[in-house]
């Protein structure tokens, strides 16, 4: 509790008494994972200094640094990679190692991708991250970056040679959901990358439709000026 409120001089009283550090709760959680949660980067340090463990998953399959990373605590998982954990130099030292997923089967990249956290996104790219590892929805770093409308993200991870044409389960590609969401200026990176604006999901449904559909005029002429195929193209009254 003292770890989650942040409060340093309680946790130092509580060693002094011999406390345990590891301890984990109903959930899983340790002291360390939920300072790491709630940002208390003295309480980390302080944890770290008193051994703990930088290795334990929580019940949802999340580990500190994996924490750190989803809500963008950059100070937290940079202490974690200079302590040398042994997750931490897996996930950031050995490339295309680095690709442990949560319950949901999302990496630190894909993560990172949906919640918009360009810096965490950076440091996971400079330590090998594996660009197009998907979720269990079939969805890449790029595809959340397209859902949630980070057009940063995107771009930074077009330029690294992500797959952009990388559908998920439902056959739907990063261009299809960006018309969908109306996000124009990540349409125009994809397009100008090279993205198939032909390609059909699994209900034969384009890129054109999916802007239709949702009245997006102007990624509508967009994709009209770029020469889709008129075949696919519906009138929405």
């Amino acid at each position: 509790m003292v770890c989650e409120n942040g409060h340093p001089e309680i946790v130092w009283m509580l060693f002094d008494r011999e406390a345990n550090c590891n301890k984990s709760d109903y959930y899983g959680s340790t002291p360390l994972t939920k300072a790491c949660r709630m940002g208390h980067t003295e309480i980390v340090k302080l944890l770290i200094d008193k051994g703990a463990d930088l290795n334990r998953w929580d019940f949802d399959d999340l580990s500190p640094v994996m924490i750190a990373c989803e809500l963008c605590y950059t100070g937290i998982v940079n202490m974690l990679v200079d302590e040398g954990a042994e997750y931490v130099k897996i996930t950031f030292l050995r490339g295309a190692d680095c690709n442990h997923s949560d319950s949901e089967h999302a990496s630190l990249l894909v993560r990172a991708s949906e919640k918009g956290h360009v810096d965490i996104l950076k440091l996971l790219l400079e330590r090998g991250a594996d660009i197009n590892k998907v979720d269990k929805n079939y969805q890449s770093p790029v595809m959340k970056a397209c859902v949630h409308g980070h057009t940063e993200i995107v771009n930074i991870l077009l330029d690294k040679g992500a797959d952009f044409n990388k559908a998920d389960f439902n056959d739907q590609s990063p261009l299809m959901t960006a018309c969908e969401h109306g996000h124009t200026e990540i349409v125009n990176l994809l397009l100008t990358k090279g993205a198939d604006f032909n390609k059909l999901n699994l209900q034969d449904q384009s890129a054109l439709m999916k802007a239709c559909v949702h009245r997006h005029t102007e990624i509508e002429n967009i994709l009209l000026d770029r020469g889709i195929r008129s075949e696919y193209t519906v009138i929405v009254l």
